[in-house]
Protein backbone atom coordinates (compact mmCIF):
# COMPACT_ATOMS: atom_id res chain seq x y z
CA UNK A 1 0.00 0.00 0.00
CA UNK A 2 0.98 3.78 -0.61
CA UNK A 3 0.41 6.93 0.10
CA UNK A 4 -0.75 9.40 -1.35
CA UNK A 5 -0.79 13.22 -1.28
CA UNK A 6 -2.10 16.00 -1.66
CA UNK A 7 -1.52 20.18 -4.52
CA UNK A 8 -3.34 22.85 -15.41
CA UNK A 9 -0.13 23.27 -16.66
CA UNK A 10 1.68 22.81 -19.84
CA UNK A 11 4.71 23.42 -19.12
CA UNK A 12 6.79 19.84 -20.10
CA UNK A 13 7.37 17.50 -17.66
CA UNK A 14 11.01 17.03 -16.33
CA UNK A 15 11.68 13.28 -15.43
CA UNK A 16 14.02 13.48 -12.24
CA UNK A 17 16.34 10.41 -11.64
CA UNK A 18 14.67 7.89 -8.93
CA UNK A 19 14.06 9.32 -5.91
CA UNK A 20 15.79 13.05 -7.02
CA UNK A 21 13.87 16.39 -7.94
CA UNK A 22 14.87 18.99 -10.04
CA UNK A 23 18.24 20.86 -9.71
CA UNK A 24 16.80 24.22 -9.75
CA UNK A 25 14.82 23.66 -6.60
CA UNK A 26 17.96 23.56 -5.10
CA UNK A 27 20.48 25.98 -7.06
CA UNK A 28 17.70 29.04 -6.52
CA UNK A 29 16.72 30.82 -3.00
CA UNK A 30 13.01 30.45 -2.34
CA UNK A 31 11.68 26.97 -3.26
CA UNK A 32 12.27 25.81 0.23
CA UNK A 33 12.26 27.09 3.61
CA UNK A 34 16.40 26.60 4.46
CA UNK A 35 16.27 28.63 1.63
CA UNK A 36 14.19 31.32 2.60
CA UNK A 37 11.23 30.29 1.20
CA UNK A 38 7.69 30.27 2.94
CA UNK A 39 4.97 27.63 2.34
CA UNK A 40 1.97 28.60 1.01
CA UNK A 41 -0.12 25.26 1.68
CA UNK A 42 0.67 22.17 3.10
CA UNK A 43 2.85 18.75 2.19
CA UNK A 44 -0.47 16.57 1.73
CA UNK A 45 -3.75 17.21 3.17
CA UNK A 46 -3.81 15.04 6.07
CA UNK A 47 -6.87 15.35 8.93
CA UNK A 48 -7.52 17.48 10.52
CA UNK A 49 -6.45 19.77 7.56
CA UNK A 50 -7.18 17.16 4.82
CA UNK A 51 -8.78 17.79 1.35
CA UNK A 52 -12.16 19.75 1.21
CA UNK A 53 -11.05 21.71 5.16
CA UNK A 54 -10.40 25.43 4.27
CA UNK A 55 -7.41 26.61 5.86
CA UNK A 56 -5.95 29.41 6.86
CA UNK A 57 -2.27 30.35 5.83
CA UNK A 58 -0.02 32.99 6.87
CA UNK A 59 3.22 34.39 5.18
CA UNK A 60 5.65 37.83 5.73
CA UNK A 61 5.29 39.84 2.30
CA UNK A 62 8.92 40.64 2.13
CA UNK A 63 10.10 36.95 1.93
CA UNK A 64 10.09 34.44 -1.20
CA UNK A 65 7.03 32.09 -0.69
CA UNK A 66 6.41 28.84 -2.39
CA UNK A 67 3.53 26.48 -3.47
CA UNK A 68 4.09 23.38 -3.83
CA UNK A 69 1.97 20.02 -4.05
CA UNK A 70 1.85 16.89 -5.91
CA UNK A 71 0.04 13.44 -6.22
CA UNK A 72 1.72 10.05 -5.58
CA UNK A 73 0.32 6.48 -6.56
CA UNK A 74 1.80 2.95 -6.63
CA UNK A 75 1.33 1.13 -10.09
CA UNK A 76 -0.60 -1.31 -7.59
CA UNK A 77 -3.35 1.37 -6.67
CA UNK A 78 -3.93 2.28 -10.51
CA UNK A 79 -4.22 -1.76 -11.49
CA UNK A 80 -6.95 -2.16 -8.65
CA UNK A 81 -8.75 0.69 -9.94
CA UNK A 82 -8.12 2.61 -6.93
CA UNK A 83 -6.57 5.51 -8.76
CA UNK A 84 -7.28 6.57 -12.58
CA UNK A 85 -3.43 7.47 -13.31
CA UNK A 86 -2.25 9.57 -15.25
CA UNK A 87 -2.51 11.97 -16.70
CA UNK A 88 -3.39 14.77 -13.49
CA UNK A 89 -4.18 18.04 -13.44
CA UNK A 90 -3.68 20.61 -10.52
CA UNK A 91 -5.02 23.93 -10.73
CA UNK A 92 -3.80 26.86 -8.26
CA UNK A 93 -6.12 29.81 -8.25
CA UNK A 94 -4.84 32.99 -6.39
CA UNK A 95 -7.95 35.83 -5.71
CA UNK A 96 -9.88 33.59 -8.96
CA UNK A 97 -6.59 34.08 -11.54
CA UNK A 98 -5.11 30.98 -12.67
CA UNK A 99 -1.23 30.70 -11.60
CA UNK A 100 1.04 28.77 -13.67
CA UNK A 101 3.23 25.60 -11.66
CA UNK A 102 6.58 23.98 -12.84
CA UNK A 103 5.63 20.35 -13.52
CA UNK A 104 8.18 17.14 -12.65
CA UNK A 105 7.81 13.21 -12.29
CA UNK A 106 9.47 11.56 -9.74
CA UNK A 107 10.02 7.39 -9.50
CA UNK A 108 10.08 5.67 -6.29
CA UNK A 109 11.06 1.70 -5.78
CA UNK A 110 11.16 -0.30 -3.02
CA UNK A 111 8.81 -3.09 -0.69
CA UNK A 112 5.63 -1.90 1.06
CA UNK A 113 2.65 -4.35 2.68
CA UNK A 114 0.03 -3.95 0.52
CA UNK A 115 -4.23 -3.94 1.28
CA UNK A 116 -3.98 -7.34 1.16
CA UNK A 117 -1.35 -8.05 3.47
CA UNK A 118 1.33 -9.76 1.37
CA UNK A 119 4.63 -7.40 1.06
CA UNK A 120 6.46 -7.25 -1.82
CA UNK A 121 7.85 -4.87 -4.48
CA UNK A 122 6.01 -2.31 -5.78
CA UNK A 123 6.69 1.11 -7.84
CA UNK A 124 5.29 4.84 -7.24
CA UNK A 125 5.69 7.92 -9.39
CA UNK A 126 4.95 10.95 -8.11
CA UNK A 127 3.98 14.02 -10.37
CA UNK A 128 4.52 17.08 -8.40
CA UNK A 129 4.03 20.67 -8.93
CA UNK A 130 5.50 24.04 -8.32
CA UNK A 131 5.80 27.56 -8.05
CA UNK A 132 7.66 30.62 -6.66
CA UNK A 133 7.02 34.04 -5.44
CA UNK A 134 8.94 36.84 -5.49
CA UNK A 135 9.48 38.92 -2.11
CA UNK A 136 6.74 41.87 -2.25
CA UNK A 137 4.86 39.98 -5.03
CA UNK A 138 1.82 39.92 -2.06
CA UNK A 139 1.01 42.54 -0.57
CA UNK A 140 1.49 43.06 3.10
CA UNK A 141 -1.81 43.48 5.20
CA UNK A 142 -4.22 41.64 2.47
CA UNK A 143 -5.93 38.42 2.22
CA UNK A 144 -6.31 35.73 -1.12
CA UNK A 145 -8.42 33.32 -1.79
CA UNK A 146 -6.05 30.21 -2.46
CA UNK A 147 -8.03 27.57 -4.50
CA UNK A 148 -6.49 24.27 -5.69
CA UNK A 149 -8.20 21.47 -7.87
CA UNK A 150 -7.01 18.64 -8.77
CA UNK A 151 -8.14 17.04 -12.04
CA UNK A 152 -8.27 13.37 -13.38
CA UNK A 153 -8.94 12.41 -17.03
CA UNK A 154 -8.93 8.68 -17.70
CA UNK A 155 -11.97 6.34 -16.77
CA UNK A 156 -11.93 4.69 -13.57
CA UNK A 157 -14.24 3.42 -10.89
CA UNK A 158 -17.01 2.70 -13.00
CA UNK A 159 -17.07 5.70 -14.92
CA UNK A 160 -16.55 5.67 -18.63
CA UNK A 161 -15.52 9.43 -18.88
CA UNK A 162 -12.07 10.12 -20.66
CA UNK A 163 -12.55 14.09 -19.92
CA UNK A 164 -11.16 16.43 -17.35
CA UNK A 165 -13.18 16.62 -14.12
CA UNK A 166 -12.38 17.06 -10.76
CA UNK A 167 -11.40 13.85 -8.70
CA UNK A 168 -13.40 11.77 -6.23
CA UNK A 169 -12.31 9.69 -3.79
CA UNK A 170 -14.58 6.29 -4.27
CA UNK A 171 -13.17 4.36 -1.88
CA UNK A 172 -15.92 4.29 0.11
CA UNK A 173 -16.85 0.65 -1.63
CA UNK A 174 -13.12 -0.96 -1.10
CA UNK A 175 -12.38 -2.75 1.80
CA UNK A 176 -8.95 -1.01 3.16
CA UNK A 177 -7.98 0.39 7.00
CA UNK A 178 -8.76 3.64 7.79
CA UNK A 179 -5.24 4.67 6.78
CA UNK A 180 -6.11 5.70 2.81
CA UNK A 181 -8.80 7.81 4.24
CA UNK A 182 -6.23 10.11 5.69
CA UNK A 183 -4.31 10.58 2.75
CA UNK A 184 -7.27 10.55 0.01
CA UNK A 185 -9.81 12.19 2.38
CA UNK A 186 -12.99 11.15 3.56
CA UNK A 187 -14.70 7.99 1.01
CA UNK A 188 -17.01 10.53 -1.66
CA UNK A 189 -14.78 13.91 -1.27
CA UNK A 190 -14.44 15.94 -4.27
CA UNK A 191 -10.80 17.18 -3.94
CA UNK A 192 -11.56 20.93 -5.08
CA UNK A 193 -9.94 23.03 -1.69
CA UNK A 194 -10.58 26.63 -0.52
CA UNK A 195 -8.01 28.16 1.78
CA UNK A 196 -7.03 32.05 2.93
CA UNK A 197 -3.79 33.21 2.34
CA UNK A 198 -3.30 36.07 5.56
CA UNK A 199 0.30 37.85 4.50
CA UNK A 200 1.88 39.98 7.13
Amino acid sequence: MLLMFAFLSFIPVVNAEPGKWPAYLFKKPGYFGFSGGNWIGAWFWSPPDGPGIEGDWEIPHDQYSFFRTGWMVADYEIEMGYDPGPPYQYNLFINGEKIGMKRWVWTEKGERIFPDGEFRPYKARAWMWVVRFDPYFFEQGKDYEIRLQFLVKNPYYGSPSNKWRTYINHLEDITLDTFFEYWYGEAGLINDQHHTLHVY
